[in-house]
């Protein structure tokens, strides 16, 4: 996994970056979802075609089989949820295993230490996992960012 720190910025050249970030902000009129909910982009191929899934801190993601917890889905830190989609996403459009067809990855933060070993264990080797915010230490730059996008 290589990870790339990048500008905030919904005009980024780079597609996933563009494409997550503004998806954040059109989602700003949709309940429950706030401008420090993390959001996370996952670039990926399904059947020759290249596409993009997102995910946000605040999704619920259900379970599969029996749960240890009381409900039957979770919410993860951004960048999980939106690997559970785009996992999702490409289970429904037929994929039947081997080297899971990820491209790229984008974060508003950088993974925090509970999530990157999920991350690294789940991503096909040399992954590029863009990021905009160190998630140690500039955290709180990210909340005013992610306030002053989404106003």
């Amino acid at each position: 996994m290589n990870l790339i720190q990048v500008a905030y910025d919904p005009a980024s050249n780079n597609e996933l970056v563009n494409l997550t970030l503004q998806t954040k902000v059109v989602s700003q009129s949709d309940v429950g979802i706030g401008p420090v909910s993390c959001w996370a982009g996952v670039a990926y191929r399904s059947n020759g075609v290249d596409k993009i899934a997102t995910g946000f801190s605040q999704m619920k993601n259900d379970l599969a089989g029996t749960s240890p917890y009381k409900n039957s889905w979770v919410k993860y830190h951004g960048e999980l949820a939106a690997l559970a989609q785009a996992l999702y996403i490409i289970e429904q459009e037929g994929f039947t295993g081997g080297a899971l067809p990820i491209l790229a990855v984008y974060i508003e933060m950088s993974p925090c230490q509970n999530c990157m070993p999920h991350i690294q264990g789940m991503l096909p080797d040399g992954t590029d996992v863009y990021y905009s915010f160190d998630y140690a230490t500039e955290s709180a730059n990210w909340v005013t960012a992610a306030r002053a996008l989404c106003s």
